[in-house]
């Protein structure tokens, strides 16, 4: 990374104002798509999904991104173990988030989604209180705490609500070819 990049709050604002837009979308349509039923029938296709997804980010963002932002603020070890480690986490999240969703009043996508918002609400605030994530790595310093935590929310929103959205197709291929292999 160039030693005179840095992230701004405006950068953050702006990013934060297309996710707004993003969100509102797969919101939308996971209102539209994803019924009652479906999400009950979802459930553990859920948990993998989001233990997979979060496995290849987290495997994703250290590899790129140790040099110039995580190795500032985890240990080396994490490097290599926290990938596996937060796979595991975000599995049984999701297991929780599903289950949660469904007691909940209203759409359980809807709670799922605004459930994934909070998840990235309260992991930001640790990382940024807990670990330093705004003051240590230098491309971060003088960034807004507050840019970066309203975006957290809207960020998880869109990871998780994609993570539905995918189950969502996975469960209607799964319908379609079981209808029509029988008609084979």
């Amino acid at each position: 990374m160039f030693p005179d990049v840095h992230v701004t709050t405006p950068l953050i604002w702006t990013c934060t104002g297309i996710l707004v837009v993003l969100d509102v979308i797969l919101i939308l349509l996971a209102r539209r798509l994803v019924k009652r039923d479906h999400f009950q029938q979802m459930r553990w296709l859920l948990a993998i999904a989001g233990g997979v997804f979060f496995l290849l980010v987290w495997t994703s963002v250290l590899l790129w991104g140790w040099d110039w932002f995580y190795a500032y603020i985890f240990p080396g070890w994490a490097r290599y173990l926290l990938p596996l480690l937060f796979g595991v986490g975000y599995t049984l999240l999701a297991l929780a988030m599903g289950w949660l969703s469904l007691k909940l009043p209203g759409n359980p996508a809807i709670n799922w989604c605004v459930l994934g918002g909070i998840e990235g609400l309260l992991s930001h605030i640790y990382a940024i209180y807990g670990l330093g994530a705004v003051s240590k790595p230098p491309i971060m310093q003088g960034v807004s705490q507050f840019s970066v935590l309203v975006f957290a929310v809207l960020e998880k929103a869109c990871y998780w609500s994609i993570i539905m959205l995918f189950c969502e197709l996975l469960r209607w291929l799964y319908r379609w070819y079981q209808q029509n292999k029988a008609g084979v």
